[in-house]
């Protein structure tokens, strides 16, 4: 038997040393790979590329700070476009009661 078979064999069945190490690490990743928590990388030989924590954190921030964004240029164009920006909320809101009048319309022809 070659080494490279035997040392194939110890990856697979979780040998001892090394081997196991590597096992475990494979095994985690094809986990990791079945659950959905890795992304690819184009053109890499090992075509994933774990999901930590940090990454998560940073999702987190930047939504925060997009949400922050939102909300200043919403108060900067209230305050410096003050009737612009009535015209915009009544229009919006003006969408939103068409839509829930055809909502109703449409129930009402269903059930008719």
């Amino acid at each position: 038997m070659s080494s490279g078979s035997l040392a194939g064999r110890k990856l697979l069945w979780g040998g001892h040393g090394e081997s196991e190490t590597t096992a475990i690490r494979v095994k985690a990743c094809l986990n990791a790979v079945l659950r959905g928590r890795m992304t690819g990388v184009p053109g890499a030989a090992v075509a994933a590329v774990p999901r930590t924590d940090r990454m998560e954190r940073m999702s987190a921030n930047t939504k925060k700070i997009v949400i922050v964004a939102v909300v200043a240029f919403a108060l900067f164009f209230l305050i410096t476009r003050p009737t612009q920006s009535a015209e915009v909320v009544h229009n919006v809101l003006g969408w939103l009661r068409d839509g829930a009048e055809a909502i109703v319309t449409f129930v009402r022809t269903l059930f008719a």
